[in-house]
């Protein structure tokens, strides 16, 4: 930086005190130097003028900071100046700008941003955010500084791919939003996929929140943080297991892996480990470690004791086939396609399969906000988290039979759903792809499932997998790792990143259907066989739901203007109404009351717009008064309730 934008002298620095000292330290520290420098103590000597000089800057010093007011604003205006000069941030932003007000302290605004004072002065630097030269404007696209050099040339910052520049102006401003210029540049980056350059300050963030959730031990009833930083598969002979490390380099020696008693531990070199679980199946001490060091990610693979035996699950205390990207349908889910798309809170099913044969009596569903547990006795554990918050209290699951499988299925409902947002014509509605995963462990935000797949493939073929048949993520990674090498050898086969092991495999997918097979036939027979028909299991009963629903069917209504007002007495029913037993579930086309056991739902003569509609309790009178927003204005309802057997097409 120039000598001119330097900073002045720190009093501090001429007392020779520390910041936080106290008067007393700055009162001796004084009297200290003044023996030293005092023009009156030093009559004799040559440099009696610059120690006179020197003797004025001590005064000056002292006078700021014995007095406790001009103290405290010295240290705000320090601060400010920091920011400011020594960064070399703005330039020709005066004291009263918005760029200076915006890094000052409040408690120091008023005295700092007093143009007679002028404390903090008004030559600081506003510089290039890509080379650091003095910035004329900002680009309208991603909103940074550029200089009259970087405006030439094309830039990226916050995730928004590599543009030209373009000159701040509202006009010019209001022109990229209409023609969807931006919109165009994200669109592509999603096509082509990440890249260096394309690291927004939300994906900065996330990266800290990953290191910390790392740092977070997870008890033994909630395993999903856990589970979010490992991925495995597994073939006949070996177990590939992909750790996320935070801060990896591509060194193999950055990497700690050890195996002692059956217990796996994979971290980095200096550091506590990421992963240190007992494994659920036996497996011999050679391991061998390879690192991906652009994904942070660690591949080890493991040897199985018993040739041929298959995992179910990686550690102790793992559901089954928690985080095997081995692709084995364990368990499915889907949206229900037959419902309105405007619907706010869209029903979703999940089928997870079980033995045949298996009967109600054999099973454990537990169903909350949070997870989603399925046990079948002598046969396993499927448990899941909801990625969204479940609405458990409208959930319900039932067995059936399909194709030949027996799967237990759950339609369930979720709160905080991604929805169109506003300015749109549906803002509550949710996108048919916008919920990626239902559940948090198969999400793979670290790409160790990716890798744990690569890993596998590049050791044993298409034994574990066609190239087109693995996870999106890991055909990327392959098509990355071929880019790297040189364009000559681009074809040829990739290198396996193991050593060969003499042991003739099947396919792996057939080898674990197989298996699978034979141990659903172990369980079936392991169980006495049941008198009754195969009928018999849908007519037996289900267990019973917490509470019976009782119906409301009386109510009143009445429309005012763009308002329905739905009136529910419910004096009747309940002797003491509470506010918290109150939920009310609006969607375009129908409203539905729930007081504990009481329900009251019923299908709308027109649409509404469930953001604008609302409901009020008054306790004191048992009542429950529900506000619609009508869609159509200038409608006039005849009756709240839609008639179920008017004619569509009679209008």
């Amino acid at each position: 930086m120039d000598a001119a934008w330097a900073l002045p002298e720190s009093p501090y620095d001429l007392l020779g005190v520390a910041d936080d000292c106290s008067t007393a330290d700055v009162k001796k520290a004084y009297r200290d130097m003044a023996r030293l420098f005092h023009p009156d103590r030093n009559t004799d000597a040559k440099d009696i003028e610059t120690r006179t000089a020197h003797f004025l800057k001590i005064k000056k010093a002292y006078e700021t900071l014995q007095d406790p007011g001009s103290r405290k604003l010295y240290d705000g205006c320090l601060l400010a100046r920091e920011r400011l000069v020594r960064k070399n941030l703005y330039k020709y932003a005066v004291s009263n700008t918005p760029e200076f007000r915006d890094v000052v302290d409040a408690q120091f605004a008023d005295a700092v941003l007093d143009p007679e004072r002028d404390v903090a002065g008004d030559a600081l630097v506003l510089c290039c955010e890509s080379c650091g030269a003095p910035s004329k404007f900002r680009c309208s696209i991603c909103d940074r500084l550029v200089c009259a050099f970087c405006q030439l040339k094309q830039h990226a910052f916050d995730g928004i791919p590599p543009h030209y520049p373009a000159k701040y102006t509202p006009r010019y401003r209001r022109q990229i939003e209409s023609d969807g210029r931006l919109r165009r540049l994200l669109d592509h980056q999603k096509e082509v996929g990440d890249r260096p350059w394309a690291k927004s300050d939300s994906d900065r963030v996330s990266a800290r929140r990953r290191v910390a959730l790392l740092k977070k031990k997870s008890d033994g009833d909630d395993r999903a943080p856990l589970s979010l930083t490992y991925g495995w598969c597994q073939t006949q002979a070996c177990v590939y297991v992909a750790v996320f490390v935070p801060g990896l380099c591509a060194d193999d020696d950055a990497v700690r892996v050890a195996l002692t008693n059956n217990r796996l531990s994979v971290g980095p070199r200096h550091g506590q480990p990421i992963v240190d679980q007992p494994l659920s199946n036996q497996a011999m001490g050679a391991l061998e470690c390879v690192v991906f060091g652009s994904a942070e990610v660690a591949l080890v693979r493991a040897q199985k004791a018993n040739l041929g035996e298959v995992w179910r699950e990686l550690f102790e205390g793992d559901s089954l086939l928690l985080r095997d990207a081995g692709d084995h349908d364990q368990h499915v889910w889907w949206r229900d396609s037959g419902e309105d798309f405007r619907e706010p809170e869209p029903t979703f099913g999940v089928d997870v399969f079980v033995p045949r044969n298996c009967k109600v009596e054999d099973l454990e569903v537990e169903l909350t906000a949070r997870h989603l547990s399925v046990k079948v006795e002598g046969w396993g554990v499927f448990r899941r988290h909801w990625a969204y918050t479940c609405r458990s209290d409208e959930a319900s699951w039932h067995l059936l039979d399909d194709d030949g499988r027996r799967k237990v299925r759950v339609d369930c409902r979720f709160r905080g759903l991604p929805t169109n947002g506003p300015k749109t014509k549906e803002p509550d509605a949710v996108p048919k792809d916008a919920v990626k995963q239902l559940f948090v462990e198969d999400t793979d935000d670290y790409s160790t499932l990716a890798v744990a797949q690569v890993g596998a493939w590049l050791d044993v073929g298409a034994t574990f997998s066609k190239e087109e048949d693995l996870l999106p993520a890991a055909q990327k990674l392959l098509k990355a790792m071929r880019r790297e090498r040189p364009r000559e050898d681009r074809k040829k086969p990739l290198e396996p990143p193991f050593s060969s092991l003499d042991v003739d495999l099947e396919d792996v997918r057939r080898w674990h259907s197989r298996e699978s097979i034979l141990r659903e036939d172990a369980w079936v027979s392991s169980h006495a066989p049941s008198t009754k028909t195969a009928a018999s299991v849908y007519e037996a009963p289900l267990p019973p739901p917490p509470s019976i629903s009782r119906e409301i069917t009386t109510f009143a209504w009445d429309e005012q203007g763009s308002t329905v007002k739905l009136y529910l007495s419910l004096g009747q029913f309940v002797d003491e109404l509470v506010s918290s037993d109150v939920s009310v579930r609006f969607s375009s086309g129908s409203v539905r009351v729930r007081i504990g056991d009481l329900t009251f739902e019923r299908k709308l003569f027109a649409p509404v717009k469930p953001s604008k509609c609302g409901f009020k309790v008054h306790e004191e009178r048992c009542c429950v008064v529900v506000s619609l927003r009508k869609k159509r204005k200038e409608e006039v309802w005849p009756s709240l309730v839609a008639d179920v057997n008017a004619d569509p097409c009679a209008a």
